[in-house]
């Protein structure tokens, strides 16, 4: 195909898991599955490191966080800006005549703001108002000109939410009229975009917030799901007994869902009882609701398609679907992000969905990176490589998805993944590995195992020859 529109859509915070297409029973995402049926669904699709802002900057430069270094989210202290004259993907295929837009969840500064190539963008940066330096957000811009104010639907700053908000963790309804939620914000300015007429091919990345805590699906959608009819991960009660001391300090230590600057410290359990942290049923409570965030995302996903096809603009588009990092969703009884590197976590959904068929029900299960996007969105375009990507092109898996493109991947500094192992060093802690090929919920830690240490041998040597040793 020459010079096809290119469709990137993204959820926040999204565990693989948690979709139709992936197996989940009771979740309801109809348009996402569609999309899994109608092209090739990539089930080993990982993050570059399990945070928004280094991940998103994988994204937009091809690379890994070690290269572009963006090691830490906006405002947490940690290099969270693009380098001046970083090369990205959108920067070059605007110089070769495509249009170029953003409409979303940005999360992500650039030093100069004229390396990110974007011809348009339409920002609605997350339930927290994160927003990067000098940007303006246009979706609290347009939440005033509605009469309405960030205030509103900062949920965890409400008093008058602050009960529900702690008994549930972060999980709560969305406390206004659905159309103020965020996510409808950015499903409708998508659609309103494609509805535009132009004389280019169009790159658009429509980027959504949810279901990112805090899980806040508006009513409609908070109705969607019974708590009493959603399954809990599979665990076990002593599983972080044999895993490194800070995940079980992490979930003794778990506020509900709050910013550090709110949340209790107090809430501490025993080591044998940290299962019993969170009691069932708001467990069930809490994956509901965010089990509604992700349908109200998919809903708006139905929209776009609709949009596309009515513009005549389907069948030639290429539809990409995938999320900057997982949650940890209850399974380990962790939730939210942080401290592992679990699958849970690192692994991320992924969908390419091209026109006339192509590849259409094609299941890879070979590593994919979130820096693969970069030179895949390129070729596409006809555009060539700047030979500064680590990521590879895609485009072999389609016609081979079975012939592997990369033989491992490295998640942050701290971790490594292979066809059938992940290796996890921890500064300080204990080390992981897990035999994903048997083990596949990581559930027993094989580090010191007498018949795993060469395996663990390689796989710490291989991290220490790309990072050095650990700190």
């Amino acid at each position: 195909m020459t010079r096809p529109n290119i469709l990137l859509i993204t959820t926040d915070e999204h565990n693989a898991r948690a979709l139709g297409y992936a197996g989940d029973p009771v979740i309801q995402t109809p348009n996402i599955d569609a999309l899994a049926r109608e092209g090739m669904v990539c089930h080993r699709a990982y993050t570059t490191q399990p945070l928004c802002t280094p991940a998103r900057a994988s994204v937009w430069t091809g690379q890994h966080v070690t290269t572009h270094g963006v090691r830490g989210n906006l405002y947490t202290g940690l290099k969270a800006g693009v380098r001046a004259g970083s090369v990205t993907f959108s920067k070059l295929l605007q110089r070769h005549g495509y249009e170029t837009a953003l409409i979303g969840k940005r999360h992500l500064a650039f030093e100069d703001e004229d390396d990110i190539g974007l011809d348009h963008q339409d920002l609605a940066e997350s339930k927290f108002n994160f927003n990067p330096p000098g940007v303006v957000d246009d979706y609290r811009r347009w939440l005033a000109c509605q009469g309405r104010s960030n205030e509103e639907i900062t949920t965890w700053e409400r008093e008058d939410l602050a009960e529900e908000y702690r008994k549930h963790y972060g999980a709560i309804r969305f406390p206004l009229e659905e159309q103020f939620y965020v996510d409808n914000y950015i499903g409708r300015q998508a659609v309103a975009y494609l509805r535009r007429e132009r004389r280019k091919p169009f790159f658009l990345w429509v980027s959504f917030c949810s279901p990112h805590h805090p899980w806040d699906p508006p009513a409609r959608f908070d109705d969607m799901y019974d708590p009493k009819e959603i399954p809990l991960p599979q665990r076990r009660p002593d599983e972080l007994h044999r895993k490194p001391l800070r995940q079980l300090e992490r979930l003794q230590n778990l506020g509900p869902g709050l910013p550090d600057t709110t949340s209790d410290p107090t809430l501490h359990v025993p080591p044998g009882e940290a299962h019993l942290k969170i009691p069932e049923g708001v467990q069930r409570k809490m994956i509901a609701r965010y089990y509604g965030t992700v349908s109200l995302a998919d809903e708006r996903i139905g929209d776009i398609i609709s949009a596309l096809q009515q513009a005549g603009l389907w069948e030639s588009t290429i539809v990409i679907f995938t999320s900057d990092h997982g949650d940890h969703l209850g399974e380990h009884h962790l939730w939210f992000k942080g401290v592992t590197m679990y699958e849970c976590l690192v692994r991320v959904p992924f969908v390419l969905r091209l026109p006339a068929g192509r590849a259409a029900g094609a299941q890879c299960r070979e590593l994919v990176s979130l820096f693969d996007l970069a030179p895949t969105f390129l070729e596409w375009a006809g555009v060539p490589d700047p030979g500064t990507f680590d990521g590879i092109s895609l485009l072999p898996l389609l016609h081979e998805p079975d012939e592997p493109i990369h033989d491992e991947l490295f998640l942050g500094d701290r971790a490594i993944v292979t066809k059938g192992w992940k290796y996890v060093r921890n500064p300080g802690d204990a080390a992981e590995l897990y035999h994903l090929a048997e083990d596949p919920k990581e559930q027993v830690n094989l580090s010191g195992s007498p018949e795993c240490a060469e395996v663990e041998a390689t796989l710490r040597d291989r991290l220490s020859e790309r990072f050095g040793p650990p700190p």
